[in-house]
């Protein structure tokens, strides 16, 4: 089973959030502060799949965590879920991860972690591994 964390601080998204994930048949947990998240993420035996991370959180911010997160685990996805305008904020993000303005709704999120979590198909997986086609010496 795929298997989110949440970390978001205002209680009616973080639970609407989960509401979507669990709708998909995911797996979910939620946090309401860094402190908790970091919690989450030592009790668990198996990595995430998916973090999303709220940027402003009353204990700090999520850009340290996602960093933490991405040194443990290279392969973690993560998204941030936020309503902050700061462009120096919002640029540090999106060097680290994908990014979703709370503006484009809860629906977005989940379309787009589910793209970001999707395997490739054959084809897909083909041209990843196929680079540069041979040429021909013409001897």
């Amino acid at each position: 089973m795929t298997c989110v964390l949440i970390v978001e601080d205002e209680p009616t998204v973080r639970r609407a959030i989960a509401r979507a994930f669990t709708a998909s048949g995911w797996g979910v947990t939620q946090a309401e502060t860094l402190k908790r998240a970091a919690e989450c993420v030592a009790e668990r035996e198996a990595p995430y799949d998916c973090v999303v991370l709220d940027l402003e959180l009353p204990d700090g911010s999520d850009l340290a965590l996602a960093q933490e997160l991405r040194s443990r685990d290279p392969g973690v996805q993560l998204v941030f879920f936020s309503g902050s305008d700061d462009p120096e904020l919002l640029s540090a993000a999106s060097s680290l991860a994908l990014s979703v303005h709370k503006s484009e709704g809860i629906r977005t999120l989940v379309d787009q972690v589910v793209e970001l979590l999707r395997p490739p198909t054959r084809s897909q997986a083909f041209l990843v591994g196929a680079g540069e086609p041979e040429r021909s010496s013409g001897t």
